[in-house]
């Protein structure tokens, strides 16, 4: 498995893990899943969580985990799916956004 993770801690604070970890794990969740992956995981605080909440989910408040696929803008191809139609049990995205918000 080929993984490209890209980490973006918005928040420092003690108790995030290593880099190494978030690797490990993204590696084994997609484990035969996936030959090749990009991912990016973002640690954001409560009020972050909360602005992204609201802004995909239509939701007041933070969530724990917020993941969503990413489709890119036009003319850049969002190849792997087939429509915005696609839904989670049926073809899986290209890109997936998650967001992990520290200490919710």
């Amino acid at each position: 498995m080929s993984l490209d993770l890209e980490l973006q801690q918005a928040v420092s604070g003690a108790g995030i893990p290593p880099p190494a970890a978030f690797q490990r794990w993204a590696e084994a969740a997609l484990a035969g899943r996936r030959e090749v992956a990009e991912l990016v995981v973002r640690i954001v605080d409560e009020a972050e969580s909360a602005q992204l909440n609201e802004r995909f989910r239509g939701k007041a408040g933070p969530t724990n985990v917020l993941s969503f696929p990413f489709r890119a803008p036009p003319p850049v191809p969002s190849w792997g799916t087939t429509s915005d139609q696609d839904s989670w049990m049926g073809a899986a995205p290209a890109f997936l956004n998650v967001m992990v918000p520290l200490g919710s």
